[in-house]
């Protein structure tokens, strides 16, 4: 774009059209907003996401990146295979989504596991993590809802649609995956990963970045015998940002603070100052604390503690 003759007003659209239309996608740009005949069409093989990473080796099965954290929300998306020795992985990726510009991967899963131990595992992780669970309702999928319904786990992602007919509302659990909505699973998670909203740390996850690109009909795909099993996970992820506040960061903000240090923790993660929630907190000693005490560093909090 530097290199076009344009004015300050048409580099303000095209950065502006670059960034949101394109998902920060300079392949998608040029091709729905080409400046000649030849740079619309995307190049078999071309990189769907813009960003690379220096990963060659990943490992299987759990990996954990961040504790369970009081104030925090998690979303965690769920991608099920069938288990077969040679087919696709098995995948979730736990975030927190509690600072929605930056959120990051708190755990995540990747190996070939029958969808039953699948199941227990996601069950475990959603209920350390307190997690709103956004699983495929289609294929295995269902069968890692049926142990959620049957465990009796409260966070599980729905659709609620209006039959017109019956003048009824129905719920759906789950996320549908097929032709209709992978398009739209993949955009968001490209806008989330080319506009760096998103902290990448799980070597898989960078690895299936790494080889995701265009096919020769323009459709992004697993470059070769490739897979992109945590790519769709995380997508799923992704979906339940509205649910999780609905549903989860009300009940999270209920947990009184036991100490300053959660105070301050809970003033961090909600951006509100603790004076204008004391109200809803009605805990005198510990609003005598605070009023009383002058913090200048982390060392005062634990000597408060």
């Amino acid at each position: 774009m530097d290199t076009l003759p344009c004015s300050p007003e048409q580099r303000n659209w095209a950065y502006e059209t670059y960034r949101t239309k394109a998902a920060g996608d300079f392949n998608i740009f040029k091709q729905e907003y080409a400046s000649d005949p030849t740079t619309c069409f995307i190049s078999s093989g071309e990189n769907y996401f813009n960003v690379q990473f220096s990963v060659q080796e990943w490992v299987k099965g759990y990996l954990e990146y961040d504790q369970k954290q009081k104030y925090s929300t998690y979303v965690m998306g769920v991608d099920v295979a069938s288990g077969s020795p040679s087919g696709d992985f098995s995948s979730f990726v736990v975030l927190d989504i509690t600072k929605p510009e930056k959120c990051f991967i708190a755990a995540s899963y990747y190996d070939r596991i029958p969808p039953s131990q699948f199941a227990e595992l996601v069950w475990q992780t959603a209920s350390k993590y307190n997690a709103l669970v956004v699983v495929e309702n289609n294929s295995y999928g269902l069968s890692v809802l049926e142990w959620l319904q049957k465990m009796e786990y409260p966070y599980i992602y729905r659709k609620v649609s209006l039959d017109k007919i019956a003048n009824k509302f129905h719920e759906r659990l789950g996320f549908h995956t097929g032709p209709h909505t992978r398009p739209f699973l993949l955009a968001k998670l490209q806008k989330w990963v080319n506009e760096r909203k998103i902290k990448i740390e799980d070597k898989r996850l960078q690895y299936e970045i790494n080889t995701f690109v265009y096919n020769d009909k323009g459709k992004p795909i697993a470059s070769g015998k490739k897979h992109d099993d945590i790519i769709f996970a995380t997508a799923l992820a992704l979906q339940g940002f509205e649910q999780a506040e609905d549903e989860i960061v009300e009940e999270t903000l209920q947990q009184k603070p036991a100490n300053i240090r959660e105070v301050l923790e809970l003033e961090a993660k909600t951006g509100v100052p603790w004076e204008k929630m004391a109200d809803h907190f009605p805990e005198p000693q510990l609003n005598d604390w605070v009023n009383s005490k002058v913090i200048h560093s982390v060392d005062d909090i634990w000597e408060i503690n």
